[in-house]
């Protein structure tokens, strides 16, 4: 009861105070962020294209088909844009700052850095910066990582280096 009143309400609440904004909001994309060092570092989630074990069988053998979270709809990479507020990140909006994304948290450059034959690798990525946000198109699968930092300091900041 009141349940439906109360979302635009929150909804409104958590616009305002978000660090991320997606082009194709999602209920199935989930983000960590934090000031990390002298940027910020983002985690991404699209959990509506992780595999979950029913999704393997077939579904014509079932009598009901099992609720969430024992079934899903996969819908595969998510692909948008998406705005990174800095002072929301805990940055200076009048920064000169730049986008890097991280290879090593998904897929088999995940494999790979489990198993320690390769390690993170940091790198800038095309974006607009403008007005305190940074605006970028990405595309990812499971896992993504994103480190805002200064000019040449991804790495640095990515892993906690002065």
């Amino acid at each position: 009861e009141g349940g439906d009143a109360l979302r635009p309400v929150l909804a409104y609440a958590a616009q305002q105070a978000a660090p991320l904004k997606f082009d194709r909001p999602d209920d199935q994309l989930e983000y960590v962020a934090y000031k990390k060092n002298q940027g910020a570092w983002v985690a991404l989630f699209n959990h509506g294209n992780i595999v979950i074990g029913c999704d393997r069988l077939d579904p014509k053998s079932w009598r009901v088909a099992p609720p969430e979270p024992l079934f899903s709809t996969v819908k595969g990479p998510y692909d948008g844009d998406v705005e990174f507020r800095l002072d929301k990140l805990g940055l200076d909006p009048k920064g000169d700052y730049a986008l890097y994304e991280v290879a090593g948290i998904d897929d088999k450059d995940f494999d790979a850095v489990i198993a320690g034959t390769k390690t993170f690798e940091v790198t800038e990525i095309p974006c607009k910066l403008s007005d305190g946000i940074i605006k970028a198109t990405l595309k990812f699968n499971k896992r993504a990582e994103y480190v805002i930092a200064p000019k040449d300091k991804g790495k640095e900041v990515f892993f906690g280096q002065p």
